[in-house]
């Protein structure tokens, strides 16, 4: 099929649904859940057939897009007829689930490459198990339990669980090469794990969460050997345990859960769904990168795609966490207002979910053959950070010692990405020369070590006794560090545009984000005042593009040579 014309019946098929479900909302009493639920089965079913409709990315990716924009402009403005906008918006709760919802399905088409199956367990999952918890909590729900935010049923809980394992076993019984007892034990994990996701998630997350984990789940059981069965069983163990311990942890009237607090945790420290989201662009930029070198032709989406930026969310939580803990002194006099410091969020809180993060770490890398060892050196490397090397009497005093011990952690999260992606096509650092190997770790290595800079510079008024790169350097010295850091990673970029024949877009990326960067710098250099002093957004912009360039050359040169 023309991917313009899937594009516009896919577009069309969505718009079609809801003004049909307003039609039918004028004539029928519908209570506004289930008119919600009808777009989203229905939605679900259109999606389900994008594999067969599509053989490449880029159109669902726009046709998801361009309904994500639909619906903000439909929910945000009053140019649509009221009914129209009741279907997504008249329920009593606050809800993004219909902005998750197209989001996931890109995500799930990307991460999921050319294998359907892997593409559409998680998204018969969302389309039914989601609906099947609502409509029977709504109709049957008698016995309740507390959830992050307000209350479930346990009859919607069981429901979702009933759907998510027959979507699952279904499918894995029919149309897989396992056994039986896989299929049931792989069955089980998936729908115990996502039946949890739906009960803690708020907000509609539950919608990109639940089929995220459900690809990831059924990634690491088709790549893991033989450790497919127990990761599976020994994952849904300790999560079922990890949770209800957590849930069922005493507490006084009125104050709020553990899923609560870490809940307003995640929601102003670290917001998921954009911290996935810059997962997703570091190591499939550093892939895609790899791609150029090796001179392969393949799609940039593949199952090991999953796993390379499930590690790298998992990573930078578990830095984020082990910070929360590190700073912890520091930020109970300089940032008091802080969830930790002001008590908002318990420091048992941050320690499980420490645990946890650390834990999911390693099950997500079974699947990763030789590349697990690498992981295990990471994630062994954060927690000397974490331990200040155990000497921390020394770097707690010494920030540049402490730079020059914790920052190699971002080498080493740089070799892991090229081992795995050798892992993933069967090839070996060996075949690269060692100065490409070199170039390749220090072009990313190069912008995160100067937004560890930038994030530490402060206008002279600003300074207090929190230790910063201007005081230790003075002003003028540190935000030339930056520079010369940036200054690097630009011209290894323009090194990789010549030798590895990339199109201007490539060099184009960085060079923009290196101006805007420069421009940062001259305007604080000299003007310096707190407002100028804010350097971090231009380094962090810099880090991004410089991860984002090969992805984007990646991103068109596919999307010119399927158009």
């Amino acid at each position: 099929m023309n991917s313009y014309l899937g594009i516009a019946l896919t577009v069309g098929g969505v718009s079609g649904l809801m003004v049909g479900t307003a039609a039918v909302r004028k004539r029928v009493a519908i209570h506004a859940e289930t008119a919600r639920k009808i777009v989203h089965v229905g939605s679900g079913l259109l999606a389900l057939s994008l594999p067969w409709l599509f053989t490449t990315w880029w159109p669902v990716v726009i046709a998801c897009g361009v309904s994500a924009i639909g619906l903000a402009v439909l929910r945000h403005t009053n140019w649509f007829p009221v009914r129209l906008r009741e279907v997504i918006g008249s329920v009593d709760r606050e809800s993004g689930g219909e902005f998750y919802f197209p989001l996931a399905i890109a995500m799930l088409f990307l991460l999921a490459g050319a294998d359907p199956l892997l593409y559409c367990i998680p998204v018969l999952i969302l389309t039914f198990a989601d609906t099947a918890a609502a409509v029977v909590g709504l109709r049957f729900g008698c016995t309740h339990y507390r959830s992050t935010r307000g209350h479930k049923s346990v009859e919607g809980s069981l429901a979702f669980f009933v759907v998510s394992f027959l979507c699952t076993y279904s499918v894995l019984l029919r149309f897989s090469d396992l056994t039986g007892f896989d299929s049931l034990q792989i069955a089980v994990a998936v729908a115990v794990v996502t039946m949890l996701t739906e009960a803690i998630a708020t907000d509609g997350l539950d919608n990109l969460l639940s089929p995220l984990i459900a690809l990831v789940l059924l990634v690491t059981s088709f790549h893991g050997s033989a450790f497919g069965p127990w990761l599976q069983i020994g994952s849904t163990v300790l999560l079922v345990t990890a949770i209800v311990t957590l849930q069922r942890r005493a507490r006084e009237p009125g104050q709020k859960s553990f899923f609560e607090r870490m809940q307003a945790y995640f929601s102003g420290m670290f917001v998921i769904p954009v911290h996935i989201a810059i997962a997703a662009v570091l190591y499939l930029g550093v892939a895609s990168l790899m791609k150029s070198i090796y001179g392969l032709e393949t799609s940039l989406f593949t199952a090991y795609s999953v796993i390379g930026v499930c590690t790298f969310f998992f990573h930078l939580l578990i830095l984020r966490l082990m910070d929360e803990l590190k700073d912890l002194e520091v930020d109970r006099v300089l940032f008091c207002d802080r969830p930790v410091p002001s008590g908002r969020v318990r420091v048992s809180d941050i320690k499980s979910s420490l645990a946890i993060a650390s834990v999911l770490f390693v099950l997500t890398n079974m699947a990763a053959g030789p590349a697990l060892w690498v992981a295990l050196v990471l994630l062994g490397y954060a927690y000397l950070m974490f331990g200040y090397f155990f000497i921390p009497e020394i770097l707690r005093r010494n920030l540049l010692l402490n730079l020059a011990t914790h920052n190699p952690v971002v080498a080493v999260l740089m070799l892991y990405a090229m081992v795995l992606f050798g892992v993933e096509y069967g090839l070996s650092l060996d075949e690269v020369s060692g100065s490409m190997v070199a170039l390749v770790i220090a072009f990313y290595w190069a912008p995160i070590f100067a937004w560890e800079i930038s994030r530490k510079i402060r206008a002279p008024e600003e300074e207090n006794d929190y230790v910063t790169y201007s005081r230790i350097f003075g002003r003028l010295r540190a935000v030339l560090i930056a520079t010369v850091a940036q200054t690097a990673a630009l011209i290894i970029g323009l090194y990789f545009y010549r030798t590895l024949s990339l199109s201007g877009l490539f060099p184009g990326v960085i060079l923009l984000a290196y101006v805007i960067t420069m421009a940062g710098h001259i305007r604080f250099v000299l003007r310096p005042n707190p407002r100028s002093s804010k350097l971090r957004p231009f380094a962090e912009g810099y880090v991004l593009a410089v991860f984002a360039s090969g992805l984007l050359e990646q991103f068109f040169s596919e999307l010119f040579t399927w158009s």
